[in-house]
């Protein structure tokens, strides 16, 4: 789970020359609070906060291609596979499979701001949906 917490802050953009400007207000460096919650159908239950430091090479990472973004994600070091890269404007998604669990993301970036969700299912289990948002909340320390 540390590594699709972590992911999406990574998961951003790949645009084509109409989209030239969008990627490039993806995602502004500084440091960013994230806010994670289980969606059991009902709405976001409790939200797990955390905060980290986004330098100004991995929000360049936003701006990259889709290849860029799939490579941001492996040097994380998890032993996945990650299939399905899209970035569109704001809006990328993946899917991440790591083992028998499975896990299908969509997020949006608007430079200071973030929003996904992330599926997971795992053979014999009910699948589990993840909430996360996030904001820039100033420079890093």
């Amino acid at each position: 789970m540390r590594g699709i917490l972590a992911s999406p802050v990574l998961v951003l953009a790949l645009c084509f020359a109409p989209c030239a400007a969008l990627a490039q207000e993806r995602m502004e460096p500084g440091l960013w609070e994230t806010q994670t919650a289980s969606d059991g159908g009902n709405g976001p239950g409790q939200w797990i906060v955390a905060t980290r430091c986004i330098d100004a090479t991995m929000a360049g990472t936003a701006r990259g291609s889709a290849d860029d973004i799939r490579k941001a994600i492996l040097a994380e070091g998890l032993d996945c596979k990650i299939q399905d890269v899209t970035a569109e404007a704001e809006r990328v998604t993946f899917r991440q499979t790591c083992g028998a669990l499975e896990q299908t993301a969509e997020f949006f970036y608007r430079g200071t701001t973030m929003e996904g969700r992330v599926t997971m299912s795992n053979a014999g289990n009910p699948p589990m949906t993840l909430v996360q948002r996030g904001k820039r909340i100033g420079p890093c320390p």
